[in-house]
């Protein structure tokens, strides 16, 4: 997902994000995170060329593959940054998804935030001889007052 400083699956999201009016970024590893989107003009100005300083972030991002690591840690750093949409993307397999959503998003509930803008990513799959996941059926969640819900169910 990440690969390394430069991003691997990140970098093409920031891509396909990109149309001919706006150039979407991606920047791997920004002060824990494991990746922030933004744009050209959300760079500091006096940013020395070749380095990256953000008055702005859009979309902040985490991605966790032990889904029973503690994602109520992943979540709480996402929510602490200021962004226009946070990210998390794990991997439940056969663990208890509705008790997780509920403390997920009780954690984003009492973050305080107005419009928190958070987007839940899950995958389902099975892992191949590199440990790497294939035939990743994907839902994404939305969270909304209530909690955590299925987007398109």
């Amino acid at each position: 997902m990440l690969g390394n400083r430069e991003g691997t699956i990140v970098r093409e999201v920031a891509e396909k994000l990109s149309d001919s009016d706006t150039a979407w970024r991606c920047y791997c590893e920004y002060y824990s995170l494991d990746a922030v989107f933004y744009l050209d003009g959300d760079l500091v100005a006096q940013c020395p060329k070749g380095s990256t300083w953000l008055a702005n972030t859009r979309i902040v991002f985490e991605h966790e593959n032990d889904f029973t690591s503690g994602l109520f840690q992943e979540v709480s750093h996402l929510m602490i940054a200021r962004a226009d949409l946070r990210v998390l993307v794990t991997y439940p397999q056969e663990y208890d998804l509705k008790t997780e959503l509920d403390r997920l998003a009780d954690v984003i509930r009492r973050s305080g935030l107005a419009d928190p803008n958070f987007l839940l990513i899950t995958g389902k799959g099975v892992r191949g001889e590199n440990g790497a996941w294939k035939e990743v059926e994907w839902k994404a969640y939305t969270y909304q007052a209530d909690g955590l819900k299925l987007l398109n169910a």
